[in-house]
């Protein structure tokens, strides 16, 4: 892809969503937000932070399986490496790195640190896909059929085959996920930079995702915690609805939350543009007002402000930090 493509792109979504502010009724939107009922800012704040301790949870859990951790300070690393996740264009990834330096500069051994960190990002993708491809199947057997796949509604359940053929297989073969990814590993422990700080063979390393992925109580978990971050993530936005009083059937309301999701995959920093596009033109399908849409825009904004603001703080807290920042192993 030539270089000039991608600022090419950020330009135009930013126009375009300069045009889409342009139409913004703001006196209809700020009139919304302030008949809010007082006890509904503390109850998003809480959900939110409880998103978070649950998204920690999971990879605390796959660290811990190898050497004690502070999971608030776990908490911290992930926060400051989510700060690059969402000024970065793509934020799925960019932070890890950060993550694992900051983790290995405390005497952690950095290869059981890239298998644990890495299962819990491949866990969180798998998760998110089948979610998604989940929510795609309810869409192919609603009113909405039309808009996404000419398919049968009957037959857009076989999309959920092979995700459950997989789960299946991996629980009766366990280890061949770890057989499959000796290859790759063959080639980041070859590589002269991460060789330097590894002190551990090929097949430790693969010994190390071994572990992790036989113990089935560790990964179930892991599963468990996937699905509960997706709860809380569907709760908030059914708050954020009940905020700003729209009332949506079970059809509308999966429509608009894989609009929003799938606006997260776009190639700019914090999905810019792509989200309001996504609100705008998911509320223009559910014949929702401007001032809605630009409602929930605000909410989503001051959230994602917050967000960055604090892993900001927690950014400067880790790099202040000395190295016994983590616990004894």
């Amino acid at each position: 892809m030539p270089v000039w493509v991608k600022p090419v792109f950020i330009v135009l979504l930013l126009i375009g969503l300069g045009v889409l502010l342009q139409q913004l009724p703001l006196a209809a939107m700020m009139q919304r937000l302030a008949d809010l009922a007082w006890w509904q800012w503390p109850l998003w704040l809480g959900l939110n932070l409880l998103l978070l301790h649950l998204a920690t949870l999971r990879w605390w859990l796959f660290l811990t399986h190898f050497a004690p951790f502070s999971f608030y300070r776990l908490l911290v690393i992930r926060q400051a490496g989510q700060v690059v996740n969402m000024l970065t264009p793509g934020p799925q990834v960019g932070g890890e790195p950060l993550q694992l330096y900051w983790l290995a500069r405390q005497h952690l051994s950095l290869s059981k640190c890239l298998v644990a960190l890495g299962l819990d990002r491949l866990l969180e993708l798998g998760i998110n896909l089948s979610v998604l491809a989940l929510g795609l199947v309810l869409l192919l057997d609603s009113r909405f059929n039309q808009l996404v796949s000419p398919v049968l509604p009957g037959a857009s359940w076989l999309l959920m085959l092979p995700v459950a053929a997989l789960l299946l297989w991996w629980c009766w073969q366990p280890g061949w996920l770890a057989d499959r990814c000796a290859p790759l590993m063959a080639k980041w422990r070859a590589h002269p930079r991460l060789a330097a700080y590894m002190n551990t063979s090929d097949q430790s390393l693969l010994t190390i995702l071994r572990s992790l992925l036989q113990t089935p109580t560790l990964w179930l978990a892991g599963i468990g915690l996937s699905l509960g971050v997706w709860v809380l993530v569907l709760s908030e936005l059914a708050l954020l609805l009940q905020m700003v009083n729209v009332q949506l059937t079970v059809d509308e309301f999966v429509l608009l939350a894989l609009a929003l999701r799938l606006a997260q995959f776009v190639p700019v920093p914090a999905g810019l543009g792509a989200l309001e596009a996504a609100v705008f033109g998911a509320c223009a399908l559910l014949d929702l007002s401007a001032a809605t849409a630009g409602s929930l825009i605000l909410l989503m904004r001051c959230r994602d402000l917050a967000l960055i603001l604090g892993g900001f703080i927690c950014l400067r807290w880790v790099e202040r930090m000395p190295n016994g920042f983590a616990q004894s192993t």
